[in-house]
């Protein structure tokens, strides 16, 4: 997996752990002593606790970014999902600017490597 492709996957981990959430209180909600669904809770909150470790590991890698500004446009665009006009306004930078910030982060992130 690339840089990029790491921090293209965190975009989703938020839609995703908050999904998770939704439906575990849902699933509790009509559980009424079904057998059946305890195990799909389970499941659920096992699921959600790797979201939660991916997306702990993604803060790791930003936090280890040699340089404020290239935490500062990760966190904005990966963790906050914003777009770059809005990072750019938030940064009090070009637009150009925020990008070329960015492509330095991607150049120095260490990311895990699966093994």
């Amino acid at each position: 997996m690339t840089n990029k492709e790491f921090f293209q996957r965190a975009l989703w981990l938020d839609r995703e752990i908050a999904g998770c959430i939704n439906e575990e209180a849902r699933l509790k909600e009509i559980q009424h002593g079904n057998e059946r669904i305890a195990p799909l809770l389970k499941k659920l909150r096992a699921e959600t606790e790797e979201l939660i470790r991916r997306k702990e590991e993604v803060r790791e890698v930003i936090d280890a970014l040699p340089k404020r500004n290239e935490q500062m446009v990760m966190r904005c665009r990966y963790l906050l999902g914003m777009k770059w006009e809005d990072i750019a306004a938030e940064l009090d930078v070009d637009p150009k600017t925020a990008r070329r910030w960015h492509n330095l982060a991607l150049q120095h992130a260490k990311i895990p490597q699966k093994k």
